[in-house]
């Protein structure tokens, strides 16, 4: 008897459940039929930590086991483990995956991998296009450059509390020509890999996606950013910003009076992600001047956050000054999230009141600050 449903429904009603881990599995027992589709979603993303760590890599290397073959994004997360011991097993136990393509690292000393887990992370290397690195220790410069310029197909490279010490001996080492996307958490290590890739790697790569967060700089480490911004020169579209530590506002001011975005006429998109207006004197005015500062005339969308207590709070913000802005930016959208003790609606309401041209022309636009990236 032919099945009730085309096979081709079924795998849209599962592709819809992909999140739902729950309903999957229920799924996966329905029938034989829907066991490809529900296995997809269910084994796409595997995170592997030290609890339990020995059923885990018993089930997944079984010699008849269809996990590895479905494994597209795998996180290996030593938080758990202070020793190295956990990622050597896991490293060095993992059967072949394929159709591998996102990897993250997470909690590793470099330097105490074991040979068949730098064999098989090497091997691993040659397929992924994603990679995450999460306080890495990689002992020197040269080992961190040797490792991401070892992925030909990379795509996109995340960074975060990365640790090497200076390197005497000079590597040449050429950047996979796919790279197209990078997200870093600014720190010392971080700006060394910045500045690398902008002024010592041949050629520059052209990214067209950077993010960078927990900024807290003065300006001289501003003027180390913006110049490596300046360098993307046309090939930047999406640009991400977001400050960490007490001062928020020594950042903002500092960047602000550097960046230059004129050199940067593709941009498409500026996401101020955890950057908040706050109520206060001049509380925009970094925005402004960041905004001054842009050339492109294909920007579609601008967005911020502003942090209110009650209505009265966007006085101290001087919206129509950023409203005025925009004028003449007619296919540009300035994207608004609020928080704080504010009534939402009530805020929206204010905000439309401020920014009325705006919104007539159809460029204000409400809600959780979206990623772009």
């Amino acid at each position: 008897m032919p099945p009730a449903f085309p096979k081709e429904l079924c795998d849209v009603i599962i592709d819809y459940l992909h999140d739902d881990k729950e309903v999957l599995t229920k799924c996966s027992l329905v029938c034989t039929d829907w066991l490809p589709s529900t296995r997809f979603h269910l084994f796409s993303y595997v995170q592997l930590v030290s609890i339990d760590i020995d059923v885990a890599l018993d089930v997944i290397c079984a010699p008849q086991s269809t996990i590895p073959s479905h494994i597209r994004r795998l996180e290996i997360d030593n938080n758990f483990d202070s020793s190295t011991e956990f990622v050597n097993k896991v490293l060095a136990g993992l059967p072949p995956l394929g159709v591998l393509e996102h990897l993250t690292l997470v909690q590793v000393e470099w330097s105490s991998l074991s040979p068949d887990a730098r064999a098989h992370l090497q091997s691993l290397s040659k397929i992924i296009k994603t990679l995450g690195l999460y306080n890495i220790d990689f002992g020197t410069f040269n080992q961190l450059l040797e490792f991401i310029t070892s992925i030909p197909l990379l795509e996109t490279l995340s960074l975060s509390s990365i640790t090497c010490n200076p390197s005497n001996e000079s590597v040449i080492s050429v950047l996979p020509p796919p790279l197209k996307t990078l997200k870093i958490e600014i720190d010392e290590h971080e700006f060394s890999f910045l500045e690398w890739i902008f002024f010592d790697s041949q050629p520059v790569p052209s990214l067209h996606t950077l993010s960078l967060s927990g900024i807290t700089l003065d300006r001289d480490d501003a003027k180390r950013i913006s110049a490596c911004i300046c360098a993307l020169g046309p090939a930047l579209e999406h640009l991400e910003f977001s400050c960490g530590g007490f001062d928020t506002t020594l950042a903002q001011n500092a960047l602000s009076e550097v960046l230059d975005l004129a050199n940067n006429p593709s941009l498409r998109t500026i996401h101020f992600m955890d950057i908040f207006l706050f109520p206060g004197s001049k509380s925009s005015s970094w925005l402004r001047r960041i905004l001054s500062k842009i050339s492109s005339q294909v920007l579609q969308r601008v967005s911020c956050s502003l942090y209110m207590t009650t209505p009265n709070d966007l006085l101290s913000f001087d919206l129509p000054a950023i409203g005025e802005m925009f004028a003449d930016k007619k296919r540009t959208k300035l994207h608004l999230a609020v928080y704080g003790g504010v009534d939402v609606d009530e805020a929206r309401v204010a905000i439309r009141l401020a920014l009325r041209d705006l919104d007539i022309k159809g460029q204000l636009e409400f809600g959780v600050t979206p990623n772009p990236f």
